[in-house]
């Protein structure tokens, strides 16, 4: 949960779009690793641009940690 509302978090989940993340893991398959993350703007009012300063420091809190963790598992 972030700010009162709950997160939906799953994997492997086809969108629209993906174009830069297939262009990096073609044009650098040694190298690449690009992950698309979406999330849902619960951190601002869209209509405004204000941002809600608590949930989206939540959001970057958990966005450093999922990548601390990525980072572990390419290291292997």
């Amino acid at each position: 949960e972030i700010g009162g509302v709950p997160l939906d978090v799953r994997e492997n989940m086809r969108f629209v779009g993906a174009h830069l993340v297939r262009w990096v893991n073609a044009t650098f398959p040694a190298t690449g690793c690009a992950i698309a993350v979406e999330v849902k703007k619960i951190y601002m009012d869209e209509h405004t641009g204000e941002v809600d300063v608590a949930p989206h420091k939540e959001i970057q809190r958990a966005l450093e940690a999922g990548a601390a963790g990525v980072r572990q598992e390419l290291r292997r």
